[in-house]
């Protein structure tokens, strides 16, 4: 595994001292890179928005975003809150304390804020190295508070596997849309001139018919003309035989012969 080294600000390169020398000519006294969080201080995190203590304290000296001062609580219930998820209550008196009303617990208590200035039995709980005291209420603060961001991280991490999961089957899906899209361009493609084709068809056939339609009519009309218009040949037809069975036939008439029978 490659090592990635650090630039530090306590040794810099002739380079470096010379972009300084031209920063400091404009009065800027910036860092070239921002230095990095103490690992000793990562677990300090808000517990419910997870906000980290030491990024936020990087960011308020300016050397990333430079962005508004944040402030950490460590409340009496052992739950470490920044000043957007506490609830902060007036005092009963102007000279009394504040006091909170924690996010987690929704315990009202009284809190201290998390800097230099912390009473030395409430700095102890972010000591550096807890194994060295022989508290085990430091210990075990530490490690729940470790444990804590830790599954945070976990699930964030799971959640990312999840996302990318579902990015490749949404990739994979829109792949094969995209050549079902292609082929049936392709295929509308095809079927519009087959369309074309056979509207060309129909119109010449059309043409065809038109063209031969004019003489069929005039002969059929002449063919007509030239037909015998008497009824000479309708009245010598042979009669069929349906009109023979309703002819009756009738005694004929002798002449006047009187006898008796």
């Amino acid at each position: 595994m490659t090592q990635i080294s650090v630039p530090s600000f306590h040794g810099s390169s002739h380079r470096d001292r010379r972009n300084n020398a031209d920063g400091d000519e404009f009065g800027d006294k910036r860092p070239l890179t921002p230095p990095m969080p103490e690992a000793g201080k990562l677990w300090i995190h808000c517990n419910n928005c997870f906000k980290q203590y030491a990024v936020i304290k990087i960011a308020k000296n300016g050397g990333v975003n430079g962005q508004n001062e944040e402030v950490f609580y460590l409340l009496a219930c052992k739950h470490i809150c920044c000043d957007k998820c506490v609830i902060t209550r007036l005092g009963r008196t102007p000279s009394d304390a504040p006091y909170f009303v924690c996010c987690i617990c929704r315990q009202t208590v009284r809190g201290r804020k998390i800097n230099n200035s912390l009473p030395v039995n409430l700095k102890t709980f972010f000591h550096p190295a807890p194994w060295s005291l022989s508290s085990d209420e430091v210990n075990s603060f530490q490690m729940k508070n470790i444990q804590h961001l830790n599954k945070y991280k976990n699930k964030l991490e799971s959640q990312f596997v999840k996302d990318e999961n579902d990015l490749d089957l949404a990739r994979k899906i829109c792949q094969r849309h995209c050549m079902t899209n292609r082929l049936l361009v392709v295929e509308r493609r095809k079927q519009g001139q087959r369309l074309q084709q056979l509207k060309t068809e129909c119109r010449i056939r059309r043409d065809r018919l038109a063209q031969k339609s004019p003489s069929s009519r005039r002969g059929s009309s002449e063919r007509y003309d030239k037909r015998p218009h008497s009824t000479s040949i309708i009245n010598n037809r042979p009669q069929t035989k349906a009109a023979r069975r309703r002819s009756i036939t009738s005694f004929a008439n002798p002449s006047n012969i009187s006898f008796d029978l």
